[in-house]
């Protein structure tokens, strides 16, 4: 391989590395197999604890994680929408049924992407706004009273329909 080409390729290498901020991701990548003894050699100037990895391979990773993340934001905001909707029914049963839905879409987002920031930089539907990250789950009428979501309750709720939405999101089925 030439001089310029294997150079090339190195600064490839590391700008994907740079550019892709998921740890967890990056090492559960496999390495790319050397084709021959310059690409082998090209192999170990890679810094230490990372394996080469080629640029396509970080291109489909982050469109699967900007895809996850975009159908993660938009269940939780159709979701978001329906509790909003039983809330205003004054029906806590499906309240509850919807609470615990969006509970289990922001109890993935929070293992996908902690603190939003993945989703605020590619721009996905629902990310969090600038300086706050996703709403925290919601399984008691105390961390309802605290959250955004406390905010979907109708204006003339008392706490036995917030304690009644509670006890119904507990009790739906997870699905």
């Amino acid at each position: 391989m030439r001089q310029d080409k294997g150079q090339n390729l190195r600064e490839r290498l590391r700008r994907g590395a740079r550019s892709f901020d998921f740890d967890a991701l990056i090492q559960g990548v496999s390495t790319v197999e050397p084709a021959d003894e310059d690409t082998a050699a090209e192999a170990h100037d890679t810094p230490a604890g990372q394996a080469p990895v080629a640029p396509e391979t970080h291109d489909t990773d982050r469109q699967r994680l900007r895809a996850a993340l975009e159908t993660l934001g938009a269940r939780l905001l159709a979701e978001s929408g329906k509790l909003a909707a039983a809330c205003r029914g004054h029906d806590a049963e499906d309240s509850g049924y919807y609470l615990a839905r969006v509970n289990q879409v922001l109890e993935l987002l929070e293992s996908v992407d902690p603190g939003g920031e993945t989703a605020r930089r590619l721009q996905t539907v629902g990310a969090p706004p600038d300086g706050r990250s996703w709403p925290l789950p919601v399984w008691t009428t105390y961390e309802l009273a605290e959250s955004p979501l406390g905010g979907l309750l109708p204006s003339d709720a008392d706490e036995q329909f917030a304690a009644d939405v509670i006890a119904a999101a507990v009790a739906a089925p997870q699905s």
